[in-house]
């Protein structure tokens, strides 16, 4: 035998020794491997190569240090002390290390050209520092980091390396940078290499700084140099803004050095460049990016052919050829540069091409086998998800919608989660975890899980529909999680609960997805909903107490009156005890008006679910008796909640029974206890046309297909079928031994169905009135009747709680179904035919397979009978009408109520959806019909269609229209009555940073990131001209009142002023040593203002250019106002401020507050009595300059705010946000008539007495009738 294989095989037992004595430590302290492998994040394949001794090179040091770390810190009290086995088991692996590395001739150690046996390429995670050696393409970024390092040995700022999510910085930090800096390659001189330390922020990134001992005391005598990766965590995780400015404070000193620093330690910030502009907020940083960093871009083609071809070479494998061309070419490079976000899924179609391989040769048979460049990550997640079991699907698409977070700006990103918010799941979970970490889709080390790229967010399109489907509710919970962790910080302090919307929304959206909940929040939002249940009923009880307590002091008052006309010698004692009981009174009048308007308040939140438009009433009552705190919440709340715009249409005299369509939408007939049949333009114009000629209540109408007959059937036993066009009866059914229940038309018009009282229904000759067939088997009133839409099944609904079908050519039943319990009052067959549905008694409604003759659903939400059913015309939606005054949309895919149609004072009796499905109409006891819109609104409109964040919004003169800019790269019009987009300026892919309009002269300015201005005719939707001259990004333009003037503001610390006729520049304004961020004419247009990031704002006189004055603030400036009268400009600032300058003055003579967070921008209604400002903390306040106080604290936006715009009316208020929308939302004062709009009606007396009191009734809505006093339906009479 010859030595190489004595050497080979010495090495090899050796191999297998440390494997068994791993294996005996995991045993000893009772981990399984699977749970092993979800603690250190390795595959359950890798550690089971490492524990039986399989492979060829060394285990990584960093395998083999977590493995038995991770044993260890398990370990319990045994033979052997964890110092002992420690020691054994790092001499087996240094002895198998030194095997290994023997040279050839003494231990016959594999040639370093053969292949390896460990895949070099990373996958979707990045490069670690064990993996140098298969690090390429980035060797110039790595000398330029190096390069500025030395720089900073003496103090410095920190270096900032920015790229794009996947650009592979933190690679560059691990894999390029860190093994760099430990070879010595920044030292000055022989020193010695540095102390390299590596953090990530994560939620508490002092924390993890201290941990992480990289201050240079605690370095010892030599220097050290600080790497923080993802630093754009501590925007996206830490939600602790004091915490985040105290971490970057202390970074900032650290890389200075100076006092209580002994020596500078250079930091590097790796950075995702979609946080940079987050980062110039953070006092300290922005003065640090402008020192030098390195920007990450796209890789060369040269630099790309490194990447794939050297790992390949130093691991021995083969490339077939034409691969590296296919890779590059499928990969997109295109003018020998590709899109820096790519990397991770080169890397991973790179590990996936390698594992369809030998483990010497990748193949082009093996890409393609791999799904490519565009689906090799998708192929994989979408493989492991195929492979689980239903249950295991679903826990894993609860795993990874749990490992997604939706940062301020509306994007999906990657959350790290503590294995302890996972403990509570199951074993699907686990089974589900395991399964994603073996594929290395999911990395679970130190206790943290997370998904190893966002290339799998953007890839994996079943997850990426889980998030659009999914968006609104990963919000809610990045916020309930975010709440109930500081309740937990604060000692479960009972005010940090949620309260009122916050509350209601919570538990609303909550309520299906309960299991996607951790304990911990669940526990939170249940404490939080008892004790709103408290505060309802302790308002409602001092409401009824101080009630008591001022009809006792009224009493008072009046007796001390009796007491001054009786008692004329005591006038003087009389007069102060009469005014001191008046004082009195007015107190308690005061504290019962609070009392009521808090309770009010409170049951308006309490209804927002189940009764939305009563809710709005109750919140407007609560307004209207005392605008506080709580009415406003209230009100917000209610006009929050989406809502179907209604239209109500006066009705008959008495109750309406009966509801229906004509086939082109156009015609709306009802029927009702008054004997007559209305015919109404489906508009709501004009005046219905009422046919008579019934004697008793028409309970039923149906139009015939053609559109040019109606049938209606009637308590008198009759049925008619009219002539629309002539309102004349064109044929009269035989009278009836009972009343007439119900009536339909086949699809084809030839046959009418009738359901009568007597428990029969009865087929008849549409056309000719002769009677066909008398079906039987019902044992109670025939309550509803429907064909099928193939005409060839009827299906009957009953007062003996069932539903049949019958055969149409045989005449016989063929079905019975059964399952309410109560009677069935209608029935209806969706557009499907296999499909029908029946509503009850018993408050539910049901859904059959007709083939099968099952129940499929029960619909529950009702509290009532459920009177009408009606599918949409896709069959996509169930519409119910009910006897508790409300009808209810429901999804048939998730049987789910979607919403509530709630604004009738009486039973809804009948419902129906017009042919389009656009629309639906419900008839009422309350003698109304109303028309709703299909589509829920909010008050606030959301124009969404922008790609990327909306950075500024600007409204025409006219009122008319609003422009939007987007860093999407284009401007959107919008018609502001339909709030569509009517036109799309592009602008090249450039961001698009600040818009202003001209609406008279028709001109629209649009500053963007490349230091233009584009002039855009808003006519025609063309670019006119180009404004160059700006050597930065323009962050502000505004046209001068008379349009003669643009100002433009730039991050160059300029401002311009331009001829809009000339297009030159008319003047440079430089003296601000910061961006200038915003800038803003006078109303007289002779001075502008300009606000700067270097703390102070200034103004110029637009004749002179010359500057007037000059205004110091203690922080970052960000937008600027004029108010109308001139006289004040309002300065937004980054220390979450406004501050109102009284220019004559130079005084601040007001600071608006409310904000946690930078404002962003600020604006003045046109009447001057409101200011608005915006901020990075996702809200808007509205602030009262008369008197004094915060109006309204706006807070639907998914990102932060970044601009704000009042309507030349003043009655609107647009935002623009980072969630990629604008909003269009009514000011305060217009609260009333939208929550009036959205009721559709006034509270009626006996809704008053229940809510409000023993108060005199008011009607609160002037532009609606007193509702009438709920009716009772004949039924129930």
């Amino acid at each position: 035998m010859t030595s190489a294989a004595t050497g080979h095989e010495a090495a090899q037992e050796q191999r297998v020794r440390l494997g068994r004595r791993l294996r005996e430590l995991r045993g000893e302290a009772g981990l399984t491997q699977e749970s092993l492998s979800l603690r250190i994040g390795s595959a359950s394949q890798t550690l089971s190569d490492l524990e039986l001794g399989r492979g060829r090179r060394l285990p990584a040091r960093a395998l083999f240090d977590k493995y038995v770390k991770a044993c260890l810190s398990e370990l319990k009290t045994g033979r052997k002390t964890k110092q002992d086995w420690w020691e054994g088991l790092l001499g087996d692996y240094l002895l198998l290390g030194n095997l290994l590395t023997r040279p050839a001739d003494q231990a016959g150690v594999i040639a370093p050209e053969a292949p390896d046996d460990t895949c070099p390429y990373p996958g979707l995670r990045a490069f670690t520092e064990d993996m140098a050696r298969w690090f390429f393409g980035r060797t110039a970024q790595v000398d330029e980091l190096l390069r500025l390092v030395r720089t900073r040995l003496d103090g410095g700022a920190p270096i900032f390396v920015t790229g794009a999510s996947g650009a592979g910085k933190s690679s560059l930090l691990s894999a390029g940078l860190s093994p760099a800096l430990r070879r010595g390659q920044s030292a000055k001189d022989a020193a010695g290499a540095p102390t390299v330390v590596r953090i990530t922020p994560g939620p508490n990134p002092l924390t993890a700084l201290e941990q992480s001992s990289a201050t240079a005391e605690e370095d010892g005598p030599g220097p050290a140099v600080l790497l923080v990766d993802q630093f754009e965590e501590v925007f996206t995780q830490c939600t602790d803004q004091e915490e985040r400015h105290a971490f970057a404070a202390r970074l900032v000193a650290l890389a200075a050095g100076g006092e209580g620093i002994q020596r500078p330690t250079p930091v590097v910030l790796a950075v995702r460049a979609d946080f940079l502009h987050r980062c110039i907020a953070v006092p300290g940083l922005s003065g640090a990016m402008s020192k030098g960093g390195l920007v990450l871009g796209p890789m060369t083609e040269p630099e790309l052919r490194q990447a794939i071809v050297g790992p390949a070479r130093t691991a021995g494998l083969e490339l077939e050829p034409g691969l590296v061309e296919t890779l590059l070419r499928d990969l997109g490079v295109q003018g020998g540069r590709h899109d820096a976000g790519a990397l991770p899924l080169l890397a991973h179609t790179l590990q996936a091409t390698w594992a369809q391989g030998d483990g010497r040769r990748m193949t082009l048979a093996g890409y393609q086998a791999s799904g490519g460049i565009r689906d090799a990550v998708a192929n994989t997640a979408q493989g492991v998800y195929d492979a689980l079991d239903p249950e295991e699907r679903q826990a894993a698409r609860r795993l990874l919608l749990r490992l997604v977070t939706v940062d301020e700006g509306g994007e999906a990103v990657r959350r790290r989660v503590g294995e302890d918010e996972l403990a509570h799941e199951g074993g699907p979970s686990r089974v589900a975890l395991q399964r994603l970490v073996d594929q290395r889709l999911v990395t679970a080390d130190d206790g943290v899980v997370q998904i190893t790229h966002e290339a799998l967010v953007r890839a994996w399109d079943l997850l990426r529909a889980w998030l659009v489907e999914d968006r609104n509710w990963l919000r809610l919970r990045r916020d309930l999680t975010a709440a109930a962790e500081a309740w937990q910080a604060l000692g479960r302090d009972p005010g940090s609960l949620y309260r009122g919307h916050r509350l209601a929304r919570a538990v609303d959206m909550a309520q299906a997805r309960r299991s996607d909940l951790n304990p911990l929040e669940s526990e939170f939002l249940d404490r939080s909903a008892a004790a709103a249940e408290s505060e309802i009923e302790a308002a409602a009880a001092e409401a009824e107490a101080t009630r008591r307590s001022n009809r006792r002091l009224r009493r008072l008052s009046a007796a001390l009156v009796l007491l001054v006309v009786v008692s004329l010698g005591a006038t003087l004692l009389a007069g102060r005890q009469w005014q001191m009981a008046e004082t009195e009174r007015k107190a308690a009048d005061d504290k019962s008006r609070i009392a009521i308007a808090d309770g009010l308040a409170a049951q308006s939140r309490a209804l927002l679910r189940t009764r939305p438009g009563l809710a709005g009433l109750l919140a407007l009552a609560g307004l209207r008796y005392e605008a506080n705190g709580a009415t406003t919440a209230g009100a917000q709340g209610a006009l929050a909640v989406p809502m179907y715009p209604v239209r109500p249409l006066a009705g008959n005299a008495g109750t309406l029974t009966a509801v229906a369509f004509s086939p082109d939408g156009r015609t709306l007939a009802t029927g009702g206890t008054d004997t007559k049949v209305r015919l109404w333009r489906a508009d709501g114009g004009g005046t219905p046309v009422v046919l008579s000629g019934h004697t008793g209540a028409v309970a039923a109408v149906a139009f015939g297909p053609d559109g040019r007959t109606l049938a209606s059937g009637s308590a008198d036993g009759s049925v008619r079928v009219w002539d629309v066009r002539t309102g004349t009866a064109a044929v009269r059914l035989p009278a009836q031994a009972g009343a007439v229940t119900a009536v339909a038309f086949s699809p084809d018009g030839t046959k009418l169905a009738t359901g009568l009282e007597d428990g029969t229904a009865r087929l008849w000759n549409g056309r000719t009135g002769r009677a066909l067939a008398t079906f039987t088997g019902h044992t109670g009133r025939v309550s509803g009747v429907a064909f099928s839409p193939d005409g060839r099944t009827l299906l009957t609904g009953s007062w003996d709680d069932t539903a049949r079908l019958w055969n149409l050519h045989s005449h016989r039943s063929v079905g019975v179904l059964r399952g309410h319990r109560g009677e069935v009052y209608a029935v209806a067959f969706g557009p499907d035919g296999t499909t029908a549905a029946t509503g009850s008694a018993d408050g539910t409604a049901r859904l059959w397979d007709v083939r099968t003759r099952r129940g499929t659903a029960t619909l529950r939400g009702h509290t009532r009978v459920v009177a009408s059913v009606a599918f949409s015309p896709d069959g996509r939606t169930l519409l119910t009408g009910s006897w508790d005054d409300t009808a209810r949309l429901w999804n048939l895919h998730s049987h789910r109520s979607v919403g509530v149609l709630d604004g009738h004072v009486g039973h809804v009796n009948s419902v129906a959806f017009r042919p389009d499905g656009r629309a639906a109409a419900t008839a009422s006891s309350d003698g109304t019909v109303r028309l709703w819109g299909t589509t829920a609104q909010s008050a606030t409109e959301v124009l969404t269609g922008h790609r990327d964040y909306v950075d500024t919004v600007a409204f025409g003169s006219d009122g008319r229209t609003l422009a939007t800019g987007s860093r999407d790269g284009t401007t959107r019009l919008w018609n502001l009555h339909s709030h569509r987009s009517v036109g799309v300026l592009d602008n090249r892919a450039v961001p698009v940073l600040a818009v202003a309009l001209n609406s008279g002269a028709g001109l629209l300015a649009a500053g963007d990131q490349e230091g233009q201005t584009r002039l855009w005719d808003t006519r025609t939707h063309r670019a006119l001209v180009t404004l160059r001259g700006h050597g930065g990004a323009v962050d502000g333009v505004a046209f001068s009142p008379d349009g003669r003037r643009l100002a433009t503001a730039s991050t160059d610390g300029t401002a311009r002023l331009w001829d809009t006729r000339t297009h030159r520049c008319v003047g440079t304004l430089g003296g601000h040593s910061g961006w200038v961020d915003a800038l803003a004419f006078s109303p007289d247009g002779r001075t502008l203002a300009t606000a700067s990031t270097d703390g102070t704002a200034r103004l110029w006189d637009t004749r002179t250019l010359r500057g007037t004055a000059r205004f110091d603030n203690a922080d970052l400036l960000n937008a600027a106002a004029f108010s109308p009268d001139g006289k004040m400009l309002a300065l937004g600032s980054s220390d979450g401020t406004a501050r109102l300058w009284d220019i004559k003055a130079g005084t601040v003579v007001r600071t608006v507050t409310g904000h946690t967070k930078e404002v962003t921008a600020v604006a003045f209604s046109p009447d001057g009595r409101i200011v608005a400002t915006a901020s990075r903390d996702r809200t808007t306040v509205l602030f009262d300059l008369r008197a004094g106080r915060t109006l309204a604290t706006l807070g639907d936006a998914a990102g932060w705010v970044t601009s704000v715009a009042f309507s030349p009316d003043g009655k609107t208020l647009a935002t623009g946000s980072l969630d990629r929308s604008a909003r269009i939302t009514p000011v305060p004062r217009q609260w009333p008539h939208a929550l009036c709009q959205r009721a559709g009606r006034n509270l009626t007396h006996e809704e008053w007495t229940t809510y409000v009191g023993d108060t005199p009734y008011r009607r609160l809505c002037p532009e609606y009738p007193t509702a009438p006093t709920h009716r009772p339906d004949p039924d129930e009479q």
